[in-house]
């Protein structure tokens, strides 16, 4: 039983295994089978799994502190830009359906065949220099 607690330990202590897992997560976010919630947070999933994976491999190499903290902090801003870019794409495809039914229709209409333009009635107009009053 140790013997195996200590192998998944192993596995589990691998960067690369949360690479991987982010990886797989981020696949199924953009197959466009789930819904945009879920797909978001399975975004998130991803952004957490991959700064864990991050503050494992620094770990490894055994990086001061501060170093660690920076590396992290710039890697988890530029991911986290990154998950806000994809959300926001993933959502501009789709219309709430209250925008879809306030859609102005075509100013112009475009007539079949054997249908003439309808004519709108013009108003009479007074010149310009009658309206304003001449100045010459």
């Amino acid at each position: 039983m140790s013997k195996i607690l200590s192998l998944l330990e192993a596995f589990l202590a691998s960067p690369i295994t949360w690479g991987v897992l982010a990886l797989i997560a981020l696949a199924i976010a953009l197959s466009g089978k789930l819904s945009l919630n879920v797909a978001t947070s399975v975004l998130w999933i991803a952004f957490v799994t991959t700064m864990f994976g991050i503050y494992r491999a620094e770990l490894i190499l055994k990086l001061d502190s501060l170093m660690r903290f920076l590396i992290l902090g710039c890697c988890a801003l530029g991911l986290a830009a990154g998950v806000i870019a994809l959300g926001r794409w993933m959502r501009s495809e789709t219309k709430p359906p209250s925008e879809a039914q306030n859609t102005p229709p075509s100013l112009v209409p475009s007539p079949t065949v054997g249908e003439t333009n309808p004519t709108l009635p013009i108003r009479p107009h007074k010149p310009i220099t009658k309206v304003m009053g001449s100045r010459y």
